[in-house]
Order: C-alpha cells, then structure tokens, then sequence
C-alpha cells in the first residue's frame, strides 16, 4: 500500500494521462543533427576556422570596447591602430595609415575609437549596435548590428505611409475693399453741377480735364 504522503506515484499517473491519446509530440534533438547536412541552409558552409565575436554599442565618446578580442590577438594597451574602410566593413588591424583609404586611430583601455570616416562607412551614430569579430589572422572585423541583423531575419517590405494632404481653410467673413463711387457707378439720371464760379468737387476734378470740363453734366438713363 502507498503511503498518502509520498506523492511520485500520484504524479507518474497525471504525466501518463497527459503523454496519452492527444498529447503533442516531443521533438527529437539527435533527429535535426542528422539531418543538418541533408536539409538546405541559407549559410555558407562552415569552414572550421574559430572565431571571435562580440556584439558593442558605440558610446557618447564614438568608441567600441573590444576587450574579449584585442587580448587574443596580441594586442597591447595604448597601440596605434589602423583602420581600412571597405564597402559594408572596416578592418582594423596595428600599424598606421598607407593609403587614402585607411585611418588612424588607438585602442586604450580596451576601448577602440572609431573615426567619422568609419562610422560614415558603417552608418552608425552614438547607440547603435557595431558587431566585431577576429579572424585569426591579427584583424578584427567591424559591421553594423543593422546589417547582420537584417541579413539574420531578412529583409521587409516597407509599405510607404500614406501622405495627407492638407489644403488651406478658406477665409470667411473678410469684407471687399472699399472702392469710391465715381463715374458710370452714380445712378442713371443723376445730375452733377459744377459751374465755373464754384470750386468743382475733387471727385469731378478727377473725371474731367481741365480744358474740357463741363460745367453742368447729367448721367444718361437706360432708356436714352
């Protein structure tokens, strides 16, 4: 007879009824490391060579800290290093500059200091992820965390945003400029004196010239 306190046997039976009829399978790690060289990878296919790798962000002062790789390659403290800018990487590697298209800098502290010309390269600003990695041949490789993480996933179809289009309001209650009534605007049939005794009205003075200035004018009718 089991004791009541000695609760394997009572949990052996509930791991039975749920491993029964209905119960997902379990997948089998020797299965996917038979097959991995049956099944097509989109990787290359290993070379053998050890690697190191350490993914750093650039920090306020645009430097990397690559102590777990800077070590292994022999490098000492406070060393001038050079920089090769290539298309999608930087190599950096201990000496200086020969050619335009390297850059110096110094790795102290097992921090190294990336150029303007490098970061440009790799398009990285303060925060980003940079991804380094050796070699074994006394370089160290730098790519944009941006990159590897896209090349990792894949990349996506961006759908653009849709751009609204914002039209002016309408200006409502401006009332029409203020224009003198002058002219043909007077109604028909008004009649406008201006003798030669009297001082004509600025408005007639405007309408008429003054050697053919009549003294004594009426507007005709729309009948006339």
């Amino acid at each position: 007879m089991v004791h009541g306190l000695v609760t394997h046997h009572s949990i052996r039976t509930r791991l039975r009824a749920i491993r029964g009829t209905g119960a997902a399978p379990v997948a089998d790690p020797e299965h996917f490391w038979h097959t991995a060289g049956q099944e097509s990878s989109p990787w290359a296919e290993r070379d053998g060579v050890e690697r190191g790798l350490v993914c750093c962000v650039l920090d306020a002062q645009n430097r990397l800290s690559i102590t777990k790789l800077a070590p292994a390659l022999g490098w000492a403290d406070d060393v001038a290093v050079v920089l090769r800018v290539e298309p999608g990487r930087v190599y950096v590697s201990v000496g200086l500059p020969t050619s335009p298209l390297e850059v110096a800098s110094r790795y102290v502290a097992g921090r190294l200091t990336l150029p303007a010309a490098a970061r440009g390269r790799l398009d990285v600003t303060v925060g980003d992820a940079v991804v380094a990695v050796t070699a074994g041949d006394g370089q160290i490789v730098l790519a944009g965390g941006a990159d590897i993480a896209q090349v990792v996933t894949g990349a996506f179809e961006v759908t653009p945003a849709a751009v609204e289009l914002v039209t002016p309001a309408k200006r409502r209650g401006v009332k029409a400029a203020w224009q003198p009534v002058v002219g043909s605007r007077q109604p028909a049939g008004t009649t406008l004196m201006c003798s030669a005794m009297e001082a004509p009205s600025p408005t007639l003075v405007g309408l008429f010239p003054a050697s053919a200035r009549p003294t004594r004018c009426v507007l005709p009718s729309a009948e006339s």
